[in-house]
Formats: C-alpha cells, structure tokens, sequence
C-alpha cells in the first residue's frame, strides 16, 4: 500500500510540480466542499435538534458569510462556489481572500465545530498571504509553477511569501505537536487501549471491518498501535527539519493514518483538512515550494528510448 500511496504522490507531484500551495489549498477546499454539501444545516447550525439556531452575529462575526447574507442556502451556495472556484484554480490572486473569509465564516458560525473546521480555518488564512503574489492565470500551471513565480519577485515578496510558508508549517507542527503529547496524557492513549476502543465501533466502524477488532483485542497489538499513533503525530511535528528521505516515509504514514481516521471514523473533511497539512509538511523552504518528492516518474522503457536517443546523438557528433 505505502508503494502505492508514494507513486500516486510522486504522480501527483509530475503533474504539478512546485504548485503544492495550489494543492493543499484544493484540499482545503475540498474540505469545506464535504462539510457543505454532506451536511444539512440543522445539524451544523444548531446545538440540539429543534432548538434555535446557534449562529451569534456579534463582534468581527458581522462580516462573516452567514451573518452578512441574510439567507442561509444563499451563504452555503457562495461557500460552495467558492471551493469550486478555487478547485480549479483560475486566478489563485482573486480566489485567496474569498476562500479565508468562508473559512472564517463558517469555523465561526457552526454550532459544534471540529477540528477540521478550525485548521481550514487558519491555514486558509495563512495561505491567501502566498496566494496574494501568485499573478499566474491558473494555479495548476505546469509552465510557470508556483515556485517559479517566487524566484522572480522582488525581494520583500519573497521574504513575505516564505514567511507565510513558515508560519504554515508551524502551525502544522503545532497541530501534530499538540495532538500527539495531548493524546499521552489521556488515560485510554497512554494506557494503549484507544486504538482497540476505536476499532471495536466506538465511532461507527463499518460493519464489514468488525473482524479487525478480534486482531487488535490482543493487548501487545493495541498497545503497539496505540502508541505508534502518538509516536507518528509526535514525529509529524518534527518532519520539516528532517532530511528529505524521513520526511517522505512520515508523509505516506501520515496519509496511511488520516485514512484511517476517514475509514474507521467516518471524518471525511477532518481527513482532507489534514492532507492539506500533509502536502505544507512536504513543502521545502530552500529552494522555496519545491516538493521534496522526486520529479516525473518514467518507466525502464522511457530510460531504454531515453539512453537509445542520447547514444545516437553522440555517434552523430562523432
């Protein structure tokens, strides 16, 4: 599987090389896509079924979606035009601060927020501050990718966008960091029975996976993987100083686990705010927005017809 994973990102990352801003913003998006669509509002905006909707337009919360647009499908449908809009990336400059202020508006109005919602949130936030400076016509460019873009600002533009790649790597790390020594000082985590409590359908596992929980009753298997999680959370934090080659196995562990959660948990916007984490933690800061996976991938083939063509070159200059 960890093959697998690593040649669809090495797939990914040959379609659109240095643009991973671009992807992690259409994880983002993509997120906020779930949550609206999925999700009727009577589950988002109110505390408990048939009570009063939860939504306070006070303070900063006057400017956002569901209070400045008096009707509420209205506010949902500019979410979701948005999230679109950004998806297929035409005009990565204009779509920056719509896709923050819908971030904001709806961590801010839902009445029983996850943590999905509060990292679209920032790292939207933080990534308009890229996005400002990206003038290309479509963010999914393979001819002038993002990184390319960076190489010819001036130098307070590139200071100011590696800034902002900093700070979103520290707040992914921050992410992982609390959540991994958080999870140590919870008595089911520390203890190594979280795991077996979670597979065994505390959060609704599909019914078609119930043969896993006999696996991980047996306490060494629980402890083990109960721990690895922390361990894995713990080391995520840590992945942006790491070499290349540790951050990419941390980075295909992490898409394993947050799979996992969708699976096992059924957290789907959760799991693609994450992947959004994934891709800023494989982002490099020197050279800046270069992805620390390798380039295209080729076949033995293409290298045999690559070779041939290199040989008959240097025969004909001789």
């Amino acid at each position: 599987m960890a093959k697998t994973v690593s040649r669809v990102l090495r797939a990914t990352a040959a379609h659109v090389p240095g643009n991973g801003v671009q992807l992690a913003r259409t994880f983002l998006a993509i997120s906020t896509l779930i949550t609206l669509v999925g999700t009727p509002d009577s589950s988002l905006f109110r505390l408990v079924l048939g009570a009063e909707d939860a939504i306070a337009c006070n303070g900063a919360l006057i400017v956002g979606a569901y209070c400045a647009i008096p009707v509420r499908w209205i506010a949902t449908a500019v979410g979701v035009l948005i999230a679109l809009w950004v998806i297929s990336g035409w005009f990565p400059r204009y779509s920056a601060i719509p896709q923050a202020w819908f971030a904001f508006s709806f961590d801010a109005a839902v009445a029983i927020g996850e943590g999905g919602d509060q990292v679209n949130h920032n790292l939207s936030l933080i990534l308009a501050v890229i996005a400002l400076f990206d003038s290309r016509r479509n963010a999914w460019s393979t001819s002038e990718p993002i990184s390319e873009n960076y190489r010819v600002r001036g130098a307070v533009s590139r200071g100011i966008m590696l800034f902002a790649l900093v700070l979103a790597q520290l707040q992914v790390a921050f992410i992982y960091f609390h959540s991994g020594i958080g999870k140590a000082t919870v008595s089911e985590w520390s203890e190594g029975s979280a795991v077996y409590y979670i597979v065994n359908g505390q959060f609704g596992v599909p019914r078609y996976l119930d043969f896993l929980g006999a696996w991980v009753a047996h306490p060494v298997i629980s402890v083990v993987l109960t721990w690895s999680v922390i361990c894995l959370e713990i080391l995520l934090a840590l992945a942006v100083i790491l070499p290349d080659r540790i951050r990419r196995c941390l980075v295909l562990a992490g898409v394993a686990f947050h799979l996992g959660i969708i699976v096992f948990m059924g957290l789907w916007s959760f799991g693609f705010a994450m992947f959004a984490c994934l891709v800023i933690v494989g982002l490099r800061t020197s050279p800046a927005f270069e992805s620390i996976w390798p380039g295209p991938l080729t076949t033995r083939a293409d290298d045999d017809s690559e070779e041939t063509e290199a040989r008959r070159q240097t025969s004909t200059r001789a």
